[in-house]
């Protein structure tokens, strides 16, 4: 954006530069500090677990529906202002306009930094817009919470270009790099702020699990998997059962598993079923025979337990109360199901 366009709003004076500065710095520095304050202490009386714990409260589902709407609305209002101040706080210009003020900025000697030039504040201000965007995605998103600084990072890098792209064709300001640069570290500066504040509500113990990952790795590191451990998954789960009859009655007809291939090996009495299940695959060996199979356990996740554990009920499976993962600390629920297999829900 041209900070010009959006000064005449305030008539473009030292004073109101200055007061427009600390007022949004100011805004940030609340946003980071008192936000994941004010909202744990509210859970907290509310009997609410945003760490994924069993809910003391029996509203805590509509105490959290009401959370996330007032969380997105103020998201919201962030968002009208942002396009306001890039859009439709200046007129429509004769020309289009191309510009790098980072080559400016190079060339701000340390002298001219006694009264703050125009680029300099410009560029201050956009590192402060977008510190919000940064801050509010991994705050309010599971998705981006999941890899915080890489994906919010990004999304503020790619929604900048889109801004600077807009602004050039409908001519209501010009396409900065410098611009780019700015929101992109206000980006990143959004999402360490999440990263140092408000990640503690729903990782306390983020210190302890930080240590035994360095441990980990340290250790593992020599191992010969260890450089593709981030592109291997859990693919396949195998179960055995007794009679198709079973198989095809609950695993299909109650629980709804999709049938990917089925195997009948010469020479054997056994039938092995491939289901699909999301991303994964469970294998289910079939003897065709009557015996004695041992304990088995299928683990599921998702992310509205409270969805599944409905859905399931209403279906006539009896499931357990909600316990405590002892790993991850979220809830999870079981239910049983033929030849001694247990299957487990853990929330996400």
């Amino acid at each position: 954006m041209e900070i010009h366009s959006f000064y005449n709003l305030y008539a473009n004076t030292y004073i109101t530069n200055f007061i427009l500065v600390i007022a949004i710095t100011g805004l940030s520095v609340v946003m980071a500090i008192l936000l994941p304050l004010l909202d744990g202490s509210l859970c907290k009386k509310a009997g609410v677990s945003l760490q994924g714990g069993i809910h003391e409260s029996e509203n805590a589902v509509r105490f959290l529906r009401i959370r996330k709407i007032i969380l997105l609305t103020l998201f919201g209002f962030y968002l009208l202002l942002l396009f306001y101040v890039v859009f439709f706080s200046r007129g429509v210009q004769a020309d289009y306009h191309i510009t790098n003020s980072i080559e400016s900025l190079s060339d701000l000697a340390l002298i001219d930094l006694i009264f703050p030039r125009t680029e300099l504040i410009e560029f201050y201000l956009n590192v402060m817009l977008f510190i919000p965007m940064g801050y509010m995605l991994p705050y309010l998103f599971r998705w981006f919470r999941i890899r915080a600084a890489r994906r919010s990072v990004l999304i503020c890098f790619l929604i900048s270009i889109g801004i600077e792209n807009i602004q050039l064709m409908t001519r209501r300001g010009s396409y900065d790099t410098g611009d780019i640069l700015s929101n992109t570290i206000g980006g990143l500066l959004g999402s360490a702020l999440f990263l140092w504040k408000a990640y503690t509500l729903t990782n306390p113990d983020w210190r302890k699990l930080m240590k035994n990952r360095r441990r980990y790795r340290h250790r593992a590191k020599e191992g010969a998997l260890f450089p593709y451990s981030s592109r291997l998954n859990v693919m396949r789960t195998t179960l055995y059962a007794t009679m198709e009859e079973v198989i095809w009655d609950f695993y299909v007809s109650k629980l709804g598993l999709q049938l990917h291939r089925q195997l009948v090996p010469e020479d054997s009495g056994e039938t092995a079923f491939l289901f699909a299940v999301g991303k994964s695959q469970v294998e289910i060996i079939c003897s065709n025979r009557e015996e004695e199979l041992p304990e088995q356990t299928l683990i599921l996740s998702f992310i509205n337990l409270d969805k599944v554990k409905t859905h399931l009920e209403g279906k006539g499976i009896e499931t357990s109360d909600y316990r405590i993962d002892p790993y991850t600390k979220h809830r999870k629920f079981s239910f049983d199901a033929p030849d001694h297999v247990k299957v487990t829900l853990i929330e996400l």
